[in-house]
């Protein structure tokens, strides 16, 4: 934040020498540090809060507990491993996991066949005006044993 040229000339009156920090608020400099970016997260820190965190693990429950009610069998065997707010923030992804003997075609076809179901148990469970959209990001587990 740049401070206007005139009160930077009043400054420059007012004291012996001027640094890169005065005339700046000490509360806005604790706010931008909050805001700061973060390189390793796909979204930057100010956009993930705590109201947020709490959505993606009432969806997570929600989700989770309609794939154990659900008919399919392959659905009702799924965990939900993480759920977390999508890139641009606006949405969830959940992180299902499965074993090497699911074919991922076939999980993400039954989760789309079962998507207007999980959307209906999600909007009973959670306390929102709107439902958020939702998606799933499949990641396949291998499991290696003890080398003979």
């Amino acid at each position: 934040m740049k401070t206007p040229l005139r009160r930077r000339g009043e400054m420059r009156n007012l004291c012996a020498s001027t640094g890169e920090g005065d005339g700046i608020d000490p509360r806005d400099e604790h706010r931008a540090a909050h805001r700061s970016f973060d390189p390793t997260s796909e979204i930057s820190n100010h956009q993930v809060d705590r109201k947020m965190l709490q959505l993606c693990k009432q969806v997570q429950r929600a989700v989770e507990a309609s794939l154990c009610c659900c008919g399919d069998p392959l659905l009702s065997g799924l965990q939900i491993e993480e759920s977390r707010p999508n890139t641009g923030g606006t949405g969830i992804e959940l992180l299902v996991r499965i074993g090497a003997d699911l074919d991922p075609a076939l999980v993400a076809a039954a989760l789309a066949r079962a998507r207007s179901l999980l959307r209906a148990d999600v909007a009973r469970c959670i306390t929102r005006k709107k439902v958020p959209n939702f998606s799933f990001r499949i990641h396949l587990t291998t499991k290696e044993g003890p080398h003979s």
